[in-house]
């Protein structure tokens, strides 16, 4: 299952020590649209829901620690049924994302966003579509709580995408300094 192995690598890479921002990307990182593809084949081949919902929770289980200084109001999602933390950073050309949530199907949420939006230019986190959650299933299977929580991440980290694209433009043509988008809310 080509698809689970893209996914796993990837998450994989958030084991490295000593990074307070773990990263996603490497020179082999695979496009968006493949780690999009890799995910829907994982979820094809996963039998019903209650086996979708164990390997969404395991996703989540593999996520790093959130720093508890990040655990702070201009970081949460409001709209969630749950807490939900998400700190972003625009450096080196990339947008960086640390998440966290204090339920287990919600962590592996995060876990889902991350691997497709951690890591990726501005311009591919704002022009990335969250269509992938309807192809996996995900609408029809969560209750409309964790649904509206879904939906509030992935406004917040396409809005952090966007603050980017435009603190890029108004910066000198090197773009803009790296630093923490504040994720504060809208």
């Amino acid at each position: 299952m080509a698809g689970a192995t893209v996914l796993n690598d990837l998450l994989t890479l958030y084991r490295y020590p000593g990074d307070d921002w773990p990263r996603l990307m490497t020179t082999d990182t695979p496009s968006i649209d493949a780690v999009i593809a890799g995910l829907i084949e994982t979820f094809d081949a996963l039998g019903d829901w209650d086996e979708r919902y164990r390997h969404i929770i395991r996703l989540g289980q593999r996520l790093p620690p959130l720093p508890e200084e990040l655990r702070t109001d201009a970081h949460r999602i409001h709209g969630c049924q749950s807490h939900v933390w998400l700190a972003s950073r625009y450096e080196h050309g990339v947008m960086r994302y640390r998440a966290a949530s204090d339920a287990m199907i919600v962590s592996g949420l995060i876990a889902l966003l991350l691997a497709v939006y951690d890591g990726r230019s501005p311009v591919e986190v704002v022009g990335t579509s969250p269509g992938f959650l309807r192809a996996l299933g995900l609408s029809a299977h969560l209750s409309p709580m964790r649904s509206n929580g879904l939906h509030h991440m992935v406004l917040r980290i396409q809005r952090d995408g966007q603050e980017a694209l435009s603190r890029s433009a108004a910066a000198s043509p090197a773009g803009a300094e790296p630093g923490d988008m504040g994720g504060a809310a809208t």
